[in-house]
Order: C-alpha cells, then structure tokens, then sequence
C-alpha cells in the first residue's frame, strides 16, 4: 500500500518495507546508491539506521557522471553531507568520453556497472536503489505508451538479481514528497538535479502530464503491484522451462529443444525468447516486445533472425542462440586486471604491464599465422560461436583460455553474462 501523503516515514515504517526483502545475512553490509537527490539522501539515512539495528552498515556509492562541468563538485559535497551524518561513501567517477546521443540512457547504464562492479570488489551483495512511488507511476506511463503488456503494467519490481549482487529497492511504495518532509524534519540537504525538469527527456514529460492531468499516483501504483505477481509467476515458468530445456554453453552460446519451446504457451516463449537474447546479447534491459514477437514468428517458419545482438539459428530441431559478430567489441588494450569484455565473458590478467590486447577471434582470424594451432576447445566450436569468442595477444603469445577452468595461467575467462539466463532478472528503470 502506497504511504497517505502526509505520512512520515520513520524506522517503524521503514522495518516493514526491509522485511520484504528478508535473507539478510548477520551483520549486513549493504550498499545504496546516493545522487544527492532527496530520494537518494532519505534512504542513505533510513538504510543506515536500519543496518545498524541489525549490527551491520552502508557505504554510499556516488557516481560522478561528468556530465556537468560542476558534477565533480557535487559528488564532493553530497560525500561531505553523508560523512557528517557517519554514513561511509565513495566517489565512483565515469568519464562520458565520446558519448554524443542517448546520453541518459548510456549514462545510467554506467552508473548501475559502476555500482555492481564496486559490490563485487567489496562482496557486498545487497545494492539498495530509491526509486519511489511517483518514479514508479512514471514507469508504468512510459511503458504503456510504448504498448507494453502486463511486465509494463507491473512496473519496477522490488528486487532483481543482478550476476554479483541484487538490486533492492525499498521506497517503491513511499511518496517523494514524503522523503522530502523527512529531510526537512531532520535538517538534511540535498541537491536538485536539473535534467528532472529538463523537457528533452520523456521522464520529465510524463512528470509534468502527471500534474497537469491531476492523475492519481497512488491509483498508479496499486494497479503496478497487482500485476506484479502476474509477471513474477509468468517470470518463474520460463526459469524453470529454461532450466529443463536449455543447454547453456560456457563458451558463449545456448542451444534449445525447438519442439519443447514450441509447445509453450505463447507468452512463455517470448519470455525465453527475451531471455536468451538478453544473456547472449551481453545486454541489461531486455528487448521490446514487439522486436521479440518479430522473432518468435520468423523463428516459427524455420527462418534464422537477430535481435538484441543475439543470432537464433533454427538447425535440426534445435534453436542455436549465438552472438551476433557484427556487435562484438573492436579490438584494444586491456587496462584493467578485471574487465567484461562484450557483456558475456570476464577477462582476469596477473597485469596490464605488457599491455595484453583482446579482440574477437574472428578479428584474429584474419591475422593469425598460418602455422598457429587452435586449441581444440576452440576448434570444437560451431563456427559461429567460435567467431565471437576472446583472444588475447600478450606480445607474442596468443591466449584462448578455456572458460571457467581454474586459473592456470596469466589470463583466465568467465562466461559471465550481466543477466543469468534463469532467475528473476525483469528489468526496467
């Protein structure tokens, strides 16, 4: 149930918006993501009290996004606020080199790999985001107008497993102008972020066809949280039919029963569909659901098609689902000991001293010498997985580590994509 408007949120209000989450380890270490804004900053201070009643504590990520000439100032400021109410925080700086068009969307993209990857570093598994009723309303208009089904309608879920920890997102059910009275009863500040009101961004139009039309938030809401478990049931079908039937290869592809799918109703395959395309594609956000319904009919007359930079193969029976090579990363540098090369394979150097290089074997394939023998894993491959699989050039040496082997070299692969292919990954934000 959506908070009354004139409702303040306290610890005894907020003990029961964590209990939904539940399966919290003894003394959690709980990471929540702070912009500055006066969602962000509420749920700093509740989720701190909170962790600290259960012998545990936060730290505070703040993504410097760089995309104002001041945002270095900002993140510096909103640390500041945070330290002086003893709350642990760090600056994670994104430098938007070259980013052009899309750049909310590219911007919130780096922001969420950003905060995961700090989890993973930090084993932190519980990364709290404050989305609030009014964000929710505001989703569900957005995906209706773009003709989603229920999974629209349902809204942001409360939480969603990402591959190194889970999104939670506490605050769904409280109103914004509620965590601003709690602020403001407290003393807090908080810094408003001006693309909120930029009319560029469809978010900021929604908002404002929101007041203006005087449409009920709260209503809003309710209808989100009755389609929910519509989609939770519908998610948990197609987990467990992927469980049954798909073969997920960690060399980067996955093969399907074409009859076994075929005998699903009809909204089970598109989840699959969506599903498969999202892990091989290396992607967060599923695709539309309309470009998934394209697929599902081709796919219905034998015919091959992409979607989301995945290829589904019909062949024998089976659909073979493989990334497409058009999409996979040119080659360059490695600069980092620990990198997620195209969304699918993580890719783990001893150092970047020798300034190791990575690239698809389909790039390499057009250089390599004619004597250079192909370890048989690779080779074993069909030859469209084997074209988007990562080589490594150190100096002179090519490396084709075989994927989620112990480490037994200078280099070691994950097949480690950002969605899990069975599990509750709905995502929308």
């Amino acid at each position: 149930m959506v908070q009354n408007l004139n409702d303040q949120i306290d610890q005894g209000r907020f003990r029961p918006l964590m209990a939904r989450f539940s399966l919290f380890e003894n003394a959690p270490h709980i990471a929540v993501g702070v912009s500055g804004g006066a969602d962000s900053m509420a749920l700093a201070v509740l989720l701190s009290e909170w962790a600290a009643s259960q012998g545990g504590w936060v730290t505070a990520l703040i993504v410097d996004h760089g995309l104002r000439s001041n945002s270095g100032t900002e993140a510096a400021s909103v640390f500041d606020t945070l330290k002086k109410l003893r709350i642990e925080a760090v600056i994670l700086p994104w430098a938007p080199d070259g980013v052009s068009s899309g750049i909310q969307a590219k911007a919130r993209t780096a922001r969420y790999q950003l905060m995961e990857n700090w989890c993973r570093n930090a084993n932190v598994l519980h990364l709290a985001i404050a989305h609030h009723a009014d964000d929710q309303a505001e989703t569900v208009l957005m995906r209706l107008q773009k003709g989603s089904g229920a999974d629209g309608l349902a809204g942001m879920p409360h939480a969603r497993e990402l591959m190194h920890c889970r999104i939670i997102r506490p605050l769904l059910d409280v109103r914004k102008k509620t965590l601003v009275s709690f602020l403001e009863t407290r003393g807090i500040p908080w810094i408003e972020d001006p693309s909120n009101t930029d009319p560029k961004y469809a978010r900021t139009t929604i908002r404002e066809g929101i007041k203006l039309d005087g449409l009920d938030v709260d209503g809003i809401v309710q209808s989100a949280s009755r389609y929910a478990p519509v989609r939770e049931a519908a998610e948990m079908t197609a987990a467990a039919w992927l469980a049954r039937h798909a073969d997920l290869r960690t060399s980067g592809y996955i093969s399907l029963n074409c009859d076994a799918l075929f005998a699903a109703p009809e909204d089970i395959q598109l989840r699959i569909l969506s599903r498969v395309a999202t892990v091989i594609g290396g992607k967060v956000y599923p695709p539309s659901i309309t470009s998934v319904e394209r697929l599902q009919e081709k796919l219905h007359s034998d015919s091959p098609a992409t979607v989301s930079g995945a290829l589904f193969q019909p062949e024998d029976g089976c659909l073979f689902a493989y990334r497409e090579v058009r999409n996979l990363p040119k080659p360059q540098t490695i600069k980092t000991r620990s990198m997620l090369w195209d969304g699918r394979f993580k890719v783990s150097v001893d150092s970047t001293e020798k300034c190791p290089e990575i690239m698809a074997f389909n790039d390499f394939e057009r250089t390599k010498d004619d004597d250079y023998v192909v370890p048989d894993w690779v080779s074993d491959l069909p030859w469209r997985a084997r074209r988007t699989i990562p080589v490594i050039r150190l100096h002179n040496e090519i490396l084709m580590p075989t994927p989620n082997e112990p480490k037994k070299a200078t280099v070691s692969l994950q097949f480690a994509p950002k969605i899990p292919l069975a599990g509750m990954g709905f995502s929308i934000a």
